[in-house]
């Protein structure tokens, strides 16, 4: 649960966890409402019980000052950089003037000794927001650069390098290495920290940022380095993720971030639980020789959505080449995906894309929703037990599944749909080389083009299975053996039907396998009979046994199927066992052995 601090920040600056009751703070991340007091003409410090100090007999600081300042206030009047090394005691003020700011480059140091008691400040010497513009840190790789309970107020007036989105009340760039504890930023009237470059070493252990046009803007493997407790508050009071792509392995703190275009990802990524990423438009996660964790839990789930809550907001999530252990999704919610296809095929649109064999991927208690896509598409050339998708949510998707026939196999067991546009599992092109078992989700498989299988397909009681025009689900051993197993003794009966319920709409159902017996117990064939099978005219049928083909039927009824017969019997060594309670017709060989009633 979210607590909400309302607090004036006056002379009470800074607020730590210490300061808050233990039986309070609950959670690290704390959005803090912060009301901050105007204090017009001269500073009050807030360090020495609300005296009041007048800027002008502030001591100036240039370009040559250095050391370790002692004095209580100093001044900056205009842009002031330094490449000596400053060390500031605790207790210290610094006034800015009007558009004044503060730049350490090159072999230059900051550090603040500031303390709770007496926290180092930074302030404008008018009130309000932006009235100057921070402190930067260029291209400074100086292990002295050290922040300890410091306060910036009112900076964030000017962009530091002319670039959009380039301001920052703390700024760094280049190779600018920085630690800074218990920061407290207020009154920015542009960012609240800026790490511009990817480059840049920085920690942040507790940080305050309140009263912000935006909080945070920093590049992905930085936020691996956020430690402590985070308050941000503001117009925007998240974390803005700048760059695309992630070579350094990181983790992301349970913290609010907008991703502003994209994330490549070919390290670990971490995603801690409570956290949220909020996408620009027609971004996307890609994974491709690196990994997503986003372990979250049911009181802390992770959230990867859309910038705005719109359908088909922003692409989704793409797993390339990861073979990695480290693909564990759970308590996700993954909402507002499907803005356009994956690779150039209608096919390959989906808020989840699986596109490699080379995957491990394990999804469980999950949400998938608000899809302007497919939920999740799977193109698997052949059937993956590392990769499952189990207690799963469908919500408001255009189809909550597109997937290979490969792929089918990789959806477990207590998957929920609710407010799809078409709720249909959908198999598109392509055959079924290894063993795999499709489970009854409660709602249909489609098969559009129907599909050849050349191993053993074992379909789940209940599990329904509706073709397209013209398609087939043709049986054969002719690689590496394979049968069909449709039994569904004692439970709800297997349906093999049509896409439209019209007589003659789909082709059948072939066996052609002469080293395993197939098994139809307890089904329905319908609306099958659309053409022949061999060329023949007189071969029309909803069931075609090539020679050899053995089948055990039984409690099976054939009805609204074109053709003479619905059984078409070809072969003298062909086998048809069990033959009770059938609905059906049969013809076939003299000599081959099939049901005559």
């Amino acid at each position: 649960t979210t607590e909400i601090y309302t607090l004036s920040l006056h002379d009470a600056l800074p607020i730590s966890p210490t300061d808050l009751d233990a039986d309070v703070y609950t959670r690290p991340v704390v959005i803090l409402s912060a009301l901050l007091t105007a204090c017009p003409g001269p500073v009050d410090t807030g360090d020495t019980g609300g005296e009041v100090i007048d800027p002008s007999t502030c001591t100036a600081w240039n370009a040559e000052t250095s050391g370790t300042l002692d004095d209580d206030c100093y001044r900056l009047s205009d842009g002031v950089r330094v490449s000596n090394a400053i060390v500031l005691s605790a207790g210290t003020v610094v006034v800015a003037d009007a558009n004044a700011s503060l730049t350490i480059e090159g072999n230059g140091s900051l550090r603040t000794n500031g303390t709770q008691a007496d926290p180092v400040r930074f302030e404008g010497v008018s009130s309000g927001a932006g009235t100057w513009r921070g402190i930067s840190f260029s291209n400074t790789p100086s292990g002295e650069n050290v922040l300890s309970w410091l306060q910036i107020d009112g900076a964030g007036g000017q962009n530091w390098n002319g670039a959009e989105g380039s301001s920052g009340a703390l700024f760094a760039d280049g190779g600018s290495r920085i630690a800074a504890d218990n920061l407290t930023i207020t009154n920015s009237a542009g960012i609240g920290i800026t790490w511009w470059d990817n480059d840049v070493d920085a920690t942040l252990d507790t940080v305050t940022i309140s009263s912000t046009a935006q909080a945070m803007s920093v590049h992905l493997r930085h936020t691996t380095d956020f430690s402590g407790a985070f308050w941000l508050d503001g117009d925007d009071p998240t974390v803005h993720i700048s760059n695309d792509t992630l070579d350094d392995d990181t983790t992301m703190p349970a913290l609010d971030y907008t991703i502003e275009i994209g994330l490549d990802v070919a390290a670990d990524l971490t995603i801690e639980p409570g956290a949220t990423l909020s996408f620009s438009a027609n971004t996307s996660v890609v994974i491709d020789g690196g990994s997503l964790n986003a372990e979250g839990t049911a009181d802390a789930p992770i959230t990867l959505q859309g910038l705005e809550a719109v359908s088909g907001y922003w692409l989704g999530v793409r797993l390339q080449t990861s073979p990695s252990a480290n693909n564990v999704w759970t308590h996700v919610s993954i909402l507002h995906g499907g803005s356009q296809p994956w690779n150039g095929n209608d096919d390959s649109d989906a808020s989840v894309f699986l596109d490699n064999d080379n995957i491990r991927l394990t999804v469980t208690d999950s949400r998938i929703a608000d899809s302007d896509a497919a939920g999740i598409r799977i193109e698997l050339d052949a059937v993956n037990d590392d990769v499952s998708f189990e207690r799963v949510a469908f919500d408001n998707t255009e189809e909550p599944v597109k997937t290979s026939p490969a792929g089918v196999a990789s959806l477990g067991a207590d998957l929920t749909f609710s407010g799809n546009d078409d709720t249909v599992i959908r198999v598109l092109a392509g055959d079924l080389n290894e063993d795999a078992t499709w489970l009854n989700h409660g709602i249909d498989y489609a098969l559009p083009v129907g599909m050849d299988v050349y191993a053993d397909l074992t379909l789940s009681p209940g599990s329904q299975l509706r073709f397209g025009p013209g398609a087939r689900l043709r049986i054969s051993d002719a690689i590496s053996g394979g049968v069909l197993i449709a039994d569904a003794e004692g439970g709800d009966p297997i349906l093999f039907s049509g896409m439209e319920q019209t007589p003659g709409y789909w082709l059948g159902i072939s066996l052609n396998t002469a080293t395993g017996s197939n098994v139809l117990h307890n089904t329905r064939i319908e609306y099958a009979g659309s053409n022949s099978w061999n060329g023949n005219p007189d071969n029309i049928g909803a069931l075609f046994l090539q020679s050899g083909s053995r089948l055990e039927l039984r409690d099976t009824t054939f009805a609204n199927n074109l053709g003479d017969s619905d059984v078409l019997v070809a072969g003298a060594s062909t086998v048809i066992s069990g033959c009770t309670n059938i609905t059906g017709t049969f013809r076939g060989d003299a000599q081959a052995t099939f049901c005559t009633q």
